[in-house]
């Protein structure tokens, strides 16, 4: 079915959709549903049990709110691109993994608002950014690098530095690199 959202029709469709729908999702940019005349607002008010899900590269406020937003460039701006690749610079995955990402994440809200509206008959407004999603998905790179710019091929490395870690110093406590602490620790996230 294709909808052409500019014309009278096509939003006289539209709202005969969501009004038999359980999940909306959308991703235009940020105030584009208003200006076509569903406003989150309005459709919350119309369909109490709807769900909304509205994706977008940087969220609804914000200096970057009203920015197109695209795999790429998420991968460059949030980081990732910087902990992939070799030793000749940054590089994009190798598959859309910010969009799989995205979808993943709101999969996952969607279905946590299904089992909610189960239970008290309320729909949800949820809210995705692209950018948001790969932050989260990051934070342990990031943190992993300490302040520091990482290096391409940190993550590469760092995984074969843990495995080398664990097999060396696998009982030896006398080793001068030996840490018991970080050694339980490595232990618990296998």
């Amino acid at each position: 079915m294709v909808i052409d959202l500019a014309t009278r029709e096509g939003r006289a469709n539209l709202e005969q959709l969501i009004a038999g729908a359980d999940v909306l999702i959308q991703n235009l940019k940020p105030g584009s549903m208003d200006k076509l005349g569903f406003a989150l607002d309005r459709l919350k008010k119309d369909y109490p049990a709807l769900i909304c899900c509205s994706i977008s590269g940087y969220g609804d406020d914000g200096p970057y709110a009203h920015r197109k937003a695209y795999d790429l460039l998420i991968q460059a701006e949030s980081g990732l691109a910087s902990i992939t690749g070799g030793a000749d610079g940054p590089s994009r995955v190798g598959l859309s993994i910010v969009d799989i990402a995205t979808g993943a994440t709101a999969h996952a809200a969607i279905l946590e608002a299904l089992i909610a509206r189960s239970r008290n008959g309320n729909g949800a407004d949820i809210r995705i950014s692209m950018f948001d999603v790969m932050a989260d998905w990051l934070s342990v790179p990031l943190a992993q690098c300490r302040g520091r710019q990482p290096a391409a091929t940190d993550g590469a490395r760092a995984s074969v530095d843990r495995t080398l870690r664990r097999v060396s110093l696998e009982g030896r406590q006398g080793h001068p690199d030996f840490d018991p602490e970080r050694t339980r620790m490595e232990e618990a996230m296998r």
